[in-house]
């Protein structure tokens, strides 16, 4: 069993090698989107994500070289992300046709990728996100979640009342924090809160 767990880490460890040092899909057009190359990238990226998480491998999470392993997988997806919305948008299986359309690999990929790096949401990262609903691109409660886990685990607070706020000692919207509640919401085309959830 120790054998087969130290065999899928070092499978990880190999394929992240190999996606780290090979030849990036260029991403250079902002028109004419590479579909299949960019539904490769996306798979990668996703297969990454997940296996290194794999419940296999979680005994192992505790050494230090395993978590900077995880901590540089989640840097290159992460920059990859980034690198993909910056010239295309936010990409998932409607924009890239019928053929991925129910494809988890791809609808999956740049959520999961966000959810996993919520410290890394700088305020212009934040910001072109909202941006990307407000062009059509990402469903704003895609978004609402992806900003509510920022806000958890980076302010310790939650904004949206997802369910991200059971992780807070106090699991509610708080009223000094309603202004930035309905800003948001608004932005986003949200309905606001309602006052009976705010305490």
């Amino acid at each position: 069993m120790k054998n087969k767990k130290i065999a899928t880490l070092l499978f990880f460890l190999i394929l992240f090698c190999s996606y780290s040092l090979s030849p990036k899909v260029p991403l250079t057009s902002c028109s004419n989107i590479p579909t299949d190359s960019i539904a490769l990238v996306l798979s990668e990226m996703y297969g990454l994500d997940q296996g290194v998480r794999d419940s296999s491998l979680h005994q192992f999470k505790k050494k230090a070289d395993v978590r900077a392993f995880l901590f540089s997988v989640d840097s290159i997806n992460f920059q990859r992300a980034i690198e993909i919305i910056k010239k295309y948008g936010w990409i998932d299986g409607k924009v890239l046709g019928e053929t991925y359309l129910h494809k988890e690999s791809i609808n999956a990929s740049l959520l999961a990728i966000f959810l996993h790096n919520p410290r890394r949401l700088n305020r212009h990262l934040r910001q072109m996100l909202i941006s990307e609903v407000k062009k059509g691109r990402l469903s704003s409660s895609t978004c609402m979640l992806i900003l509510d886990k920022y806000y958890v685990v980076c302010e310790h607070r939650t904004i949206f009342n997802t369910a991200f706020k059971n992780w807070l000692k106090n699991p509610y919207v708080k009223k000094e924090d309603k202004w930035l509640s309905d800003s948001l919401m608004n932005e986003l085309g949200l309905p606001l809160l309602p006052n009976y959830i705010i305490k």
